[in-house]
């Protein structure tokens, strides 16, 4: 959803619908077998046990002058080089982690709880697609908090389909929960809390989202 920072949220979007790629797991008990479902079904889940792991930030988005017109336009701005001081540094001892909360609230712009969009959307998936095949199943799981359905689990199968995961009409604007490969090479977790998303898998491939142009990262001590 849609953060302006100081401001107060708005409501999530309704559960999502499946899309003909995707189709909804009738027995969630495999796919989900060694993940905290029972800790992260309301808001997302942070499993653990990958040797590596950053987390990307949010797009940052500031309402600037467009000339010649002067119309005022939403462009993305990297946290970094708005910020009157560097964000890790505020990270260190905090016992959460990159919440709106914490992040500086003089840059009076916009970001998204609970979703990814736009570059950081785009920055990851050509990350991912790296190293994941288009026939490859994977799972997109929508935490109860995204869906308002908190008497089922909304768990979706299909092959490495991106814009069926992000941006379909079928689904709502908010990015999936949680996402990952049938392998579970890497896992993706976006809290329905957090403004930043956890990326976890091999050195490798944690040292290609740090380093990926589109993509603006930080880190976490305690995890």
């Amino acid at each position: 959803m849609k953060v302006i920072i100081g401001r107060e949220a708005s409501r999530p979007d309704a559960r999502p619908v499946a899309s003909v790629t995707m189709k909804l797991v009738d027995d969630p008990t495999a796919a989900l077998a060694g993940l905290p479902i029972e800790d992260g079904g309301l808001t997302g889940m942070d499993a653990v046990g990958w040797l590596d792991s950053t987390w990307v930030l949010h797009d940052f988005e500031l309402e600037v002058a467009r000339e010649p017109a002067s119309d005022l336009v939403w462009e993305r701005r990297r946290w970094a080089d708005v910020a009157s001081e560097p964000i890790s540094p505020r990270l260190q001892s905090s016992t959460r982690p990159p919440s709106s909360w914490l992040l500086p609230r003089e840059l009076g712009g916009t970001t998204t709880e609970g979703s990814m969009q736009g570059e950081s959307v785009r920055g990851l998936l050509e990350v991912l697609a790296g190293v994941t095949r288009v026939t490859d199943t994977c799972y997109a799981f929508y935490a109860q908090m995204t869906t308002w359905d908190f008497d089922s689990l909304a768990l979706y199968e299909m092959s490495w389909d991106v814009p069926h995961v992000f941006g379909s009409v079928n689904l709502p604007s908010s990015s999936p929960s949680n996402l990952w490969p049938a392998d579970k090479s890497w896992f993706v977790w976006t809290d329905y809390d957090l403004c930043a998303t956890k990326v976890s898998g091999s050195p490798e491939l944690i040292t290609a989202v740090r380093t990926h142009a589109l993509l603006e990262t930080v880190e976490w001590p305690r995890d």
